[in-house]
């Protein structure tokens, strides 16, 4: 017989379906809350949208397929150590490859709460712009009266640009309340993606070194099995592994991030709309609508207003950089991913996660001259 330690083939065994429970309790919930719904995706973010669903949908298929595939590879080692302690009858017990999830879209459905939360973010930020653009409205209107009243006519450079000034500003704030969007889908997910990430960033660490022990460090396990089980780990499962947690902290980021930029883009808007509102009212509260400060303040109020307009513009400018940005990201370390999760076909159906049962009872066996995985792949 074999001189082979058992009792690091045990503990590798155990680890690897230690991983596999807790891929099954903890990463594939969790991937669950990182959908992100159509009401956190703003229209000037339409490309990040995809990306983001493309992204989930890879380390949604490879996190799910990672219990099945992590216990059967526990389960060929424990046959391996069951062997070497002659407990044969331990072998008896049914043993299969492991199975592969279907690929699945992410659901974007917002749920009740997520169309109650999105509404009231669009009414808070319709009220505030309506609002903000009334009192403006309203303050010039009363301005001009005040001014014909008291047989004065105010000066051209106090109202530029008019009612074209009005209507562009109106358009962008149309603009801007239909990109403001619920934040707090990308805190839940941002929140899934971390726990997700502890449970990768173990499992890249640990899986590896325990496969080289079990294979390289004396007395070790030889034989077709051992060069077997090594050879899935080392040359798919191991950089699988470490794709997928490029992808998910590329996605972690970037939902951390759009959370923040989404709240405070909401923030601010409501803000200098309540603002400029105010401002541009304060020109009526002078007694003599013909003075220079009259003038003077009101031309302040309307350059505000212009102000606002532009600041705005460059808000949303901001968003769409950012979102630009993450999207560009995101989609790099997903091609990364893509490339171990696909098939001939070029659409994803688990790729070098799928363990056949050749390669299954290949790893469980102890003899030598068993199936050669590489041999195999370059046929």
């Amino acid at each position: 017989m074999t001189d082979v330690d058992i009792q690091r083939l045990l503990d590798a065994a155990e680890a690897f379906n230690r991983y596999a429970e807790d891929f099954k309790s903890t990463a594939v919930p969790a991937v669950e809350r990182c959908q992100v719904p159509w009401t956190a995706i703003p229209p000037l973010g339409a490309d990040f949208g995809q990306k983001y669903s493309a992204a989930w949908e890879a380390l949604d298929l490879s996190i799910r397929a990672m219990p099945d595939l992590l216990g059967t590879i526990g389960k060929a080692l424990n046959r391996v150590a069951h062997h070497y302690q002659g407990q044969e009858d331990q072998n008896a017990k049914l043993f299969t490859a492991p199975g592969m999830p279907a690929p699945r879209d992410m659901s974007q459905d917002p749920g009740a709460g997520g169309y109650a939360t999105q509404g009231g973010i669009w009414a808070l930020s319709t009220a505030s712009t309506v609002w903000g653009d009334a009192q403006a409205i309203k303050s010039m209107a009363d301005l001009v009266k005040q001014a014909k009243a008291a047989g004065s006519i105010m000066r051209g450079g106090a109202v530029p640009w008019g009612a074209a000034l009005l209507a562009v500003v109106v358009a962008v704030d149309a603009f801007a309340v239909a990109n403001m969007r619920d934040p707090t889908a990308y805190f839940s997910a941002g929140e899934g993606w971390s726990e997700v990430e502890k449970l990768l960033n173990a499992a890249v660490a640990d899986l590896p070194r325990l496969s080289y022990d079990v294979v390289y460090k004396d007395p070790k396990w030889t034989g077709s099995g051992a060069d077997a089980f090594y050879a899935f780990v080392n040359d798919d499962l191991d950089r699988t592994l470490a794709a997928m947690s490029s992808l998910n902290n590329a996605m972690q980021q970037a939902c951390v991030e759009a959370a923040y930029s989404m709240m405070f883009s909401i923030i601010a808007y409501v803000a200098v709309s309540i603002t400029t509102g105010t401002v541009c009212d304060l020109a009526k509260l002078i007694p003599d609508p013909t003075s220079v400060s009259q003038i003077a303040v009101t031309q302040a109020a309307l350059i505000m207003f212009v102000g606002y307009g532009i600041e705005i513009l460059v808000s949303l400018g901001e968003l769409y950089l950012f979102l630009t940005l993450a999207a560009t990201q995101m989609n790099q370390s997903y091609d990364t991913l893509k490339q171990y999760l696909v098939g001939k076909d070029g659409k994803l159906d688990g790729g070098s996660l799928r363990l056949t049962v050749q390669e299954t009872q290949s790893i469980a066996s102890w003899e030598d001259g068993g199936w050669d995985r590489k041999q195999q792949q370059g046929k």
